[in-house]
This record gives C-alpha cells, sequence and structure tokens, in this order.
C-alpha cells in the first residue's frame, strides 16, 4: 500500500492537498474485478471487461500474473485460463 511506503510527513503533505486521492492500481483493479465478476459469463468481444479479462489471460500464460491477482480469478464460474 502507497501509505505503507511514505513518511508520515509526506503522506500529510498529500492528504492536505485538496483534490489528492489515493486511488491506486488495486482500487482501480478491485472495480473492474467486481465489474467482470458480476458478469455472470464470459464478457462480448471489444468491450473494456473482454480486454480486461484477455489482459489477465496473457499475463498469466506468461507467468507474469501475481497470485493476489490469480487466486480472486479462479472461483469465478466461467473463469478458464
Amino acid at each position: 500500500h502507497e501509505l505503507e511506503r511514505l513518511p508520515a510527513d509526506k503522506v500529510g503533505l498529500c492528504e492536505a492537498i485538496l483534490w489528492w486521492a489515493w486511488e491506486n492500481n488495486d482500487t482501480k483493479w478491485q472495480a473492474m474485478f467486481a465489474k467482470v465478476k458480476d458478469l455472470g459469463q464470459v464478457p462480448k468481444s471489444r468491450t473494456e471487461e473482454y480486454d480486461w479479462v484477455k489482459y489477465h489471460r496473457q499475463r498469466y500464460a506468461g507467468g507474469k500474473l501475481s497470485q493476489d491477482r490469480n487466486q480472486p480469478l479462479e472461483p469465478t464460474s466461467w473463469w478458464r485460463w
């Protein structure tokens, strides 16, 4: 988590900025994972969800998908590597 990497004084400086948000790639990943999981089926081609699934399958095939990304996907009923 980004907050753990920054000294407390730097965290405070960032949070003092009115428009600052701590949203990171993990937050975005979780949001897209929820969308894909809720579909209940393989996404239709040429959609954002389809591209997301394709990307993760390619990373998995190349041995580049981390366990924290791979494990939540596997219980999804329609998911196939």
